[in-house]
């Protein structure tokens, strides 16, 4: 599709795009198609820049995945989601055989390797 399409956005509304897309990269879509979703950061990012708007893309690594398996007051843990609450994390963990949901500091968690 060659076409161009020029959208009307202001600045908060453009930088809830690109999280957005940057949270569906790391967490939802296949990483064979990763690079579909940078490709995409990057035009808007030049694009961004003809406007002499500056945002911080977000290009490194995530620490944690949905469905990691982390550790969390030394029991293991899965992580289910985010939290509403800044940097914070919704795990569960086993209790009494039951899962038990958390929303715990995200400094909190490690890595079970």
């Amino acid at each position: 599709m060659s076409d161009k399409i020029f959208l009307e956005q202001n600045a908060q509304n453009t930088l809830n795009i690109v999280e957005a897309l940057q949270f569906y990269r790391d967490n939802a879509i296949k990483p064979k198609y990763k690079n579909l979703i940078d490709e995409q950061l990057s035009e808007m990012g030049q694009q961004l820049k003809l406007q002499n708007i500056n945002i911080l893309f977000d290009s490194g690594e995530k620490r944690f995945n949905f469905g990691d398996i982390v550790q969390y007051e030394n029991k293991e843990a899965i992580i289910t989601g985010m939290s509403n609450e800044d940097s914070f994390i919704k795990i569960s963990i086993i209790e009494n055989n039951n899962f038990k949901f958390l929303e715990v500091p995200i400094c909190l968690i490690k890595e079970v390797k």
